[in-house]
């Protein structure tokens, strides 16, 4: 797992790979451009999981959640309005036309 600062990238369309929320913010909004992202991707490109195998891994184990239940299918198709949870970090996909991170206050 990833700890670190939030950087405000384009992260589908960058090499930069973004780490996960600062201790002191454990929000975040995740802006899609098309209509969903999967799950295992999400967790990738945030930096909750270092690779697909470990994001395969928190989901199957059931350390994931989507709207306060686990979530066990690593394709799950996640859509504007959907809350991640891992721990004590949740992430809200927003929609919109620029993809990437933007942290709460």
């Amino acid at each position: 797992m990833v700890v670190g600062k939030i950087h405000s990238v384009n992260a589908i369309n960058s090499d930069f790979n973004p780490v996960f929320l600062h201790k002191h913010n454990t929000t975040m909004e995740y802006k899609i451009k098309g209509e969903y992202i999967e799950l295992m991707a999400l967790l990738k490109i945030v930096g909750i999981a270092d690779s697909g195998g470990q994001a395969g891994m928190l989901i199957t184990e059931g350390y994931i959640k989507r709207n306060g239940e686990p979530e066990f299918r690593k394709r799950a198709k996640l859509k504007p309005g959907d809350v991640i949870q891992f721990e004590d970090k949740k992430i809200t996909i927003g929609g919109g036309i620029n993809d990437g991170l933007k942290k709460n206050d």
